[in-house]
């Protein structure tokens, strides 16, 4: 393991798992770029963890500068496998349940090594949750991270300059296909003033991470993980269908933590057992998405457009979704292989195709399929967008129609919700 500040191949693989990602998302945002610092400043970012591999994706993806993560070591396996992920900047953190001899000293080593890169200019990332979870909650933070910084200034007292980045990753669905993804940055925790009234101690390790905790709050939802959970997650999910912002979303939370209502949430678990009934899921129904009117009109100038760009990727994605559902069975882990099973497949197939033509006809005729395919990509997922949507329209319609009672409660129990907001 080298001490290095960027990567080779992490620079390669960036612009394909670029452009991937924002064919894979129908949108992806990243905010508060400001906030990170500049280059030459020691940084480390951390995130929440919701998503498995697509997690440290949608951070690399999202950071200025390159990150390396601390990753867990079961991840490792000795090889290709272990020099590919070092590849990428990443480093193994040993947990007990991975049963190797003088733990501690193992992950002192990697800590050493993660001191030697931020000196060398690199960004170390990790999730400091210490796992993945789906729930739109933060669980609690591990000390790693605490002990990374004090071990960093003990070493070399110009780290103290170490800023400390919040990044949160927001899925409207994280194993979806064509949904929105928001990853914002937010103000990072200065260790140079931190030091002043918090000496290297367990008192200031876990006075750390609860500042940390609050800065990862200001950037990702954190929803109670009790009988509060489903309710929000059911109602925040509906209003960003209906175009609410992650600020909105965020200001909802707020709201709710300092203005709950009890009877609320029995009025949802009351809803949610007639909703179960009638063989609703409340808590993740696709409801309709707000789209301009322009969107829909353009959808038929572009029909036919669309339908070809589909007819050509179809059979490659779908062999994608095929896969991932036959050999993938976390779910935490789904979108990820979607992503990379379409990244591979897709230009992959168009390839083949356009060797084909280019032996047939020219290799002029080859690169002139092979751009038209790309240009049928951008064409296939907004026809695919506009597709969903009118489902989704179908869906909340029919709700409408054949739940008249239902979705009466429904809108009733939301108008009550909205007004927490409101006072």
């Amino acid at each position: 393991m080298k001490v290095k500040s960027r990567s080779g191949l992490y620079s390669l693989l960036f612009p394909f798992v670029w452009i991937s990602a924002k064919f894979f998302y129908r949108k992806y945002k990243v905010e508060g770029l400001h906030h990170f610092p500049k280059r030459g400043t020691p940084c480390i970012v951390v995130s929440n963890h919701q998503n498995g591999l697509m997690d440290p994706l949608m951070c690399c993806l999202s950071a200025p500068r390159q990150l390396h993560f601390l990753t867990r070591a079961d991840v490792f396996k000795p090889g290709l496998a272990e020099r590919f992920v070092m590849g990428l900047n990443m480093l193994p953190v040993y947990r007990m349940h991975d049963k190797v001899d003088n733990l501690a000293k193992q992950n002192d080593a990697i800590f050493e090594l993660c001191v030697k890169r931020l000196k060398k200019g690199a960004v170390m990332a990790l999730f400091p949750e210490g796992n993945h979870g789906n729930k739109k909650t933060l669980r609690p933070l591990k000390k790693g991270l605490a002990r990374l910084v004090y071990k960093a200034i003990e070493q070399d007292p110009s780290m103290e300059d170490i800023h400390i980045v919040p990044m949160g990753v927001h899925y409207e669905d994280y194993e979806g296909f064509r949904k929105d993804c928001v990853v914002r940055i937010g103000e990072a925790v200065t260790i140079k003033k931190w030091l002043e009234n918090h000496p290297n101690s367990p008192a200031s390790h876990n006075a750390l991470m609860n500042e940390v905790k609050q800065g990862l709050q200001e950037v990702v939802l954190d929803l109670p993980n009790k009988e509060s959970y489903s309710p929000l997650n059911a109602y925040t999910r509906f209003i960003e269908a209906k175009g609410a912002s992650l600020d909105a979303l965020l200001n909802y939370q707020s709201s709710w933590s300092k203005r709950g209502k009890p009877e609320l949430i029995e009025e949802y678990k009351s809803l949610e057992n007639l909703a179960q009934s009638k063989g609703v899921d409340l808590e993740h129904f696709p409801w309709a998405q707000k789209e301009p009117v322009w969107k829909g009109l353009m959808f038929f100038t572009y029909f036919p457009i669309g339908l070809l760009g589909c007819l050509l990727h179809g059979l490659p994605a779908l062999v994608s979704a095929q896969i991932v559902k036959g050999k993938i069975k976390d779910p935490h882990f789904s979108s990820t292989f979607k992503l990379t099973f379409g990244m591979i497949l897709i230009p992959l197939f168009s390839c083949v195709i356009g060797l084909f033509i280019g032996l047939m006809l020219g290799w002029k005729w080859m690169l002139g399929f092979l751009l038209g395919s790309f240009v049928l990509g951008i064409f296939a997922v907004f026809f695919y967008d506009q597709v969903r949507s009118l489902q989704r329209r179908k869906q909340e319609s029919s709700l409408r129609k054949m739940e008249p009672e239902l979705f009466e409660k429904w809108s009733v129990w939301c108008s009550k919700m909205a007004l927490i907001k409101a006072k």
